[in-house]
């Protein structure tokens, strides 16, 4: 899924986008780290870890494919620049989910 305007495009995430990806994670750690969960000790840094990066990729698929979840990489005249996720999905008459920047 992808959604695209003259200057932004909003789309999943992949392989190719790793290196992007992770210099903006990797510049702004200090302030995303505050808002996130702790890593699991032992756990791999997606930041650093390109296998661990492609792993976190191919789950948001399954979420988008399940339904439940999106993700989506947020790229400013093709640079990307953050990160917008819809987790959390539920489907009946609520039809809610939970938005994450």
């Amino acid at each position: 899924m992808e959604l695209t305007t003259s200057r932004l495009a909003l789309r999943g995430l992949g392989v190719g986008d790793f290196s992007q990806w992770s210099e903006v994670r990797l510049r702004c750690a200090d302030w995303l780290e505050r808002w996130e969960p702790r890593r699991v000790p032992g756990a791999p840094d997606t930041s650093r870890d390109q296998v661990a990066f492609v792993a976190r990729c191919r789950a948001r698929e399954r979420e988008r494919q399940l339904g439940t979840g999106f993700a989506f990489g947020i790229f400013l005249d093709g640079a990307f620049v953050g990160e917008v996720n819809v987790s959390n999905v539920r489907r009946g008459p609520f039809q809610s989910g939970d938005i994450g920047y």
